[in-house]
C-alpha cells in the first residue's frame, strides 16, 4: 500500500513540475498547497468521465490501486513484448501434424 501512495505522489509532483515550471517549496503556506494541489489534479482529469465499459466513473470513489493501474496504463511499456503472441492456427496444426505420426 505504501508503495502505491508513492507512486501517486510521485506522478502528482512530476505532473506539477512539468505544468507550472518551478519545483516545490519545502516548507510551503497552507495557500501554496492548495495552489500547488490545484495544479497536480490535472493529471487526474484525464480518468474523469466513463470508463472503458461506457459507465460513469466515480472519481471519488477510486481506489488507490484503480488510481495506479490507470496511472501505469497512460505509460508507454519500457521493454518491447520479449515472446510474439501465438496465432491459434498454428498451435492447431502443430498439434495435429505430431498427433499423425
Amino acid at each position: 500500500m505504501f508503495y502505491e501512495w508513492k507512486f501517486v505522489l510521485e506522478k502528482l509532483t512530476d505532473h506539477f513540475v512539468s505544468v507550472s515550471g518551478r519545483n516545490m517549496a519545502l516548507n510551503p503556506s497552507e495557500q501554496e498547497v492548495s495552489t500547488s494541489f490545484d495544479t497536480a489534479r490535472g493529471l487526474f482529469d484525464q480518468f474523469s468521465g466513463e470508463t472503458s465499459a461506457k459507465r460513469v466513473r466515480r472519481d471519488g470513489q477510486l481506489k488507490i490501486t484503480t488510481l495506479v493501474r490507470l496511472l501505469r496504463q497512460l505509460e508507454p511499456s519500457k521493454t518491447p513484448r520479449v515472446f510474439k503472441k501465438r496465432k491459434r492456427s498454428e498451435q492447431r496444426a502443430g498439434s495435429q501434424s505430431t498427433t499423425m505420426l
